[in-house]
């Protein structure tokens, strides 16, 4: 006898999103003259840890890379990296819902199936859920 689904968990990215990520990273490098493919080790190097909150804000996580990627960054440049990634990802829309995504999480809902997003990311990723509106469609977001 099959047991009825009561739940799902839906990873965010490249899942019920997708990303402009290639912009991102190619205004980093134009800002910082970092070469590719260290800053790509960095990202890759501090992922585990940004995506536990280790580094406590978007600055410490820009930081955190910035640094792993061989760079010295002052403040200020931390912070205008940051608002890069921020302008690019959370204010541009460079974040994106599949299109089947929406219509996806209302089935479930309409079926009585509760849904919670889940996401190894860093402090940007819940501006970018409460931009696209997946608080109000789902039953829980971690």
């Amino acid at each position: 006898m099959t047991r009825p689904v009561d739940a799902v968990l839906i990873d965010l990215y490249d899942t019920l999103v997708w990303s402009e990520w290639s912009i991102v990273r190619e205004r980093i490098l134009d800002e910082t003259g970092a070469e590719k493919r260290r800053l790509s080790q960095a990202f890759v190097k501090t992922r585990e840890a940004r995506g536990v909150g280790a580094y406590r804000s978007a600055e410490g996580d820009t930081r955190a890379v910035l640094e792993a990627a061989g760079l010295e960054p002052t403040d200020d440049e931390v912070e205008r990296i940051a608002r890069i990634e921020r302008d690019i990802l959370v204010e541009g829309g460079g974040v994106r819902l599949y299109e089947d995504s929406m219509p996806v999480l209302r089935a479930l809902r309409e079926r009585g199936i509760r849904a919670g997003v889940v996401s190894n990311c860093d402090h940007l990723t819940r501006p970018v859920v409460d931009g696209l509106g997946l608080a109000d469609e789902v039953d829980a977001i971690v």
